[in-house]
């Protein structure tokens, strides 16, 4: 299955760079030549990595001893994480120069349609910021955890790689892959710039909370849509994604990659979902931001399961009819598959 999980990043990455190449004599950017040597840089890092770990593989492969099977262990784990990181980081560019790409068509803004969702689902996003300033404490801690999705993608790509878990890895990368297009396709039709940027709130409002909370990528935004050159520097790139929330999608994705892993879910589970509640103070998105980015999420799984044939895995699977395992005849004589 981790094949057609590495097919499907592949076909993804495929299609955002096409749509790359379409969009890009239609846009103010310019690529910057450093762009490509940092690419260079990275990829380089990524295959000597690889590489190593091949070396490490090849070198201690008849070896007994518990620090060459440690050894051996840890070039397995750094290889499948080198190639990991080698298909992130590919669906990484493509992805990230689509979103500037996307912000400088500059269609009209639906900050005013997402407000009044958010008024018809009941919801008061003035409001919300208060309750969620009025404590320090409470206010840390969101602000802690919208900020923790950051490092969260590379601990679970090692944490994976490390204890084996190739199909979770591939499958996560998958997942950011079919949820990339997803969220960047909605973004390119449906603009926004996000809550703060609509409701102008008084710095009172958000005295607990970072400084530039859900406003940090307004200037780049306002910079993309005003039809002036751009340069483009991939390493400077921040997310411009309002509708949806990709912070939710995050959150949804991360949590489903580790399920059924004790002590690793629960935990993961309430982080999430206090970086998921986050995503209205500190993020600025609105709540239909995060209801979208949910849906997207659920979809995107449902995608991946589907594409990669694992539909029948989980919850869906009905354990009464579970195939018995067939027992090799080994005649007296030592098993080749081992004792079962």
């Amino acid at each position: 299955m981790t094949g057609r999980h590495m097919a499907v990043v592949a076909g993804v990455t495929a299609l955002f760079a096409l749509l790359d190449l379409i969009l890009l004599p239609h846009s103010t950017l310019v690529i910057a030549a450093q762009n490509y040597v940092e690419t260079a840089e990275v990829v380089a890092a990524i295959i000597l990595s690889a590489g190593a770990a091949q070396v490490l593989q090849w070198r201690f492969r008849h070896d007994a001893s518990r620090l060459g099977r440690f050894i051996l262990n840890a070039a397995a784990g750094q290889r499948t994480l080198a190639l990991a990181g080698l298909a992130f980081t590919a669906l990484a560019l493509v992805a990230g120069l689509f979103q500037y790409l996307a912000s400088n068509m500059s269609p009209p803004l639906v900050d005013g349609q997402l407000a009044r969702i958010d008024a018809g689902l009941g919801f008061n996003w003035l409001s919300l910021l208060a309750l969620a300033n009025a404590n320090h404490v409470v206010a840390r801690v969101l602000v802690l955890a919208y900020f923790s999705v950051g490092p969260l993608l590379p601990v679970l790509f090692i944490y994976f790689a490390f204890t084996h878990r190739e199909h979770r890895l591939m499958e996560l990368v998958a997942l950011v892959a079919v949820t990339s297009l997803f969220t960047g396709t909605l973004m390119l039709f449906f603009p926004a710039a996000g809550a703060y940027s609509w409701f102008h709130p008084s710095p009172d409002y958000f005295s607990n909370l970072s400084r530039e909370a859900g406003t940090w990528h307004y200037k780049v935004l306002m910079a993309l849509r005003s039809g002036q050159q751009f340069t483009y520097l991939q390493s400077q790139v921040s997310g411009l994604v309002t509708f949806p929330s990709f912070h939710t999608v995050l959150g949804v994705i991360t949590a489903y990659s580790v399920r059924r892993i004790r002590g690793v879910f629960p935990v993961l589970l309430v982080l999430n979902a206090i970086m998921i509640v986050s995503t209205v103070p500190e993020g600025g998105h609105y709540v239909a931001d995060v209801v979208a980015g949910a849906v997207v999420a659920l979809v995107s799984i449902f995608c991946v399961r589907v594409a990669c044939g694992k539909w029948s895995e989980g919850i869906f699977q009905n354990r009464h009819f579970h195939a018995k395992p067939i027992r090799p005849r080994c005649d007296g004589r030592s098993c080749p598959l081992g004792s079962v």
